[in-house]
């Protein structure tokens, strides 16, 4: 009678403790995703807003010197396989954010598809894929077919563990890989917003020389010709300016989310491999990590224009 009541007082104990083991571990790697997701994003934000402000460093040129059509035309930026790594990762981390959530049921068929494309897309990046081995991306696919079907929510959350594990050897050079090219981006976007600086300064202090001819009349129309259209010129050139001001402190804070990434990931592998988690080491690298991420969320409202 004692052995018995010693035995399931034992399992209550075993039970109990994995379950909690697994609710912690299940919350931790859902915050980690997250996380994740949203540094990764603020990071394609920047690409796509360099991008954007190339091509409209066209547009204010052909405004100044007249353009054809080819001139307009967009063109790829050398260093934008940094953005198809940030697709890949986007990707991968919002397809965990789904299957580490209270409701991974829901669409789950879409959201393993998801994790394992954008996981076989990361192991073929030539920057990174010598790392990775056939086996390595069989076994991955392996455990997505299934680790969410039928198993309890201890055991979904061990194949969990062992999928982000095998997934360490592409998405750890990935996020690596994200910093090298930052000052190469830094450049190409100061100098884009430099271009449209200049040329709505010289619109405004030259109106008369940067104008447009109306009908027969030959009448030149100023481009910067009313007052409120001034106004918003003025207003555009000091926003251009304040971001130009801030580009140092905008790319370094990106660079420390990359880096501040690494650390994250590399901390959650050791403790997935430990099976023992450092709650006040990784609360330390989440809030390192929102705060870079909320920086330049920060500068970025304060220079988009009032309506």
């Amino acid at each position: 009678m004692m052995y018995i009541k010693t035995l399931l007082i034992t399992l209550i104990l075993v039970f109990g403790f994995t379950g909690c083991v697994s609710k912690d571990t299940k919350q931790l790697l859902s915050k980690y995703a997250t996380a994740s997701t949203e540094a990764q994003k603020n990071i394609m934000y920047t690409y796509q807003n360099t991008s954007e402000n190339l091509q409209r460093a066209k547009y204010y040129k052909a405004v100044r010197d007249g353009a054809t059509i080819k001139d307009l035309q967009s063109f790829k930026i050398d260093y934008s396989g940094q953005i198809k790594t940030l697709n890949d990762l986007v990707s991968f981390s919002e397809a965990m954010v789904a299957i580490t959530g209270d409701s991974f049921n829901n669409q789950i068929d879409e959201n393993s598809a998801k994790l394992y494309e954008s996981a076989k897309n990361l192991s073929e990046n030539k920057a990174i894929s010598h790392n990775v081995a056939n086996e390595d991306l069989q076994l991955f696919a392996t455990l997505v077919n299934g680790a969410f079907r039928g198993y309890s929510e201890y055991f979904r959350t061990k194949k969990l563990k062992e999928l982000i594990l095998v997934a360490d050897k592409w998405v750890q050079p990935s996020i690596d890989n994200l910093d090298k090219d930052l000052k190469h981006w830094k450049k190409i976007l100061k100098r884009s917003i430099n271009k449209q600086k200049s040329i709505k300064i010289m619109i405004l202090n030259k109106p008369h020389t940067y104008c447009q001819v109306k009908d027969v009349t030959k009448k030149c129309i100023p481009l910067s010709e009313t007052f409120k259209t001034k106004v918003d010129m003025y207003e555009d050139v000091a926003l251009l300016q304040k971001r130009l001001d801030n580009l140092d402190k905008e790319f370094a804070a990106l660079s420390s989310s990359v880096i501040t990434m690494s650390k994250l990931h590399k901390n959650i592998i050791i403790s997935l491999k430990r099976d023992e988690i450092n709650k006040e080491e990784l609360s330390k690298i989440f809030y390192d990590l929102k705060e870079h991420v909320d920086s330049i969320k920060e500068f970025r409202n304060s220079i988009k224009k009032e309506q």
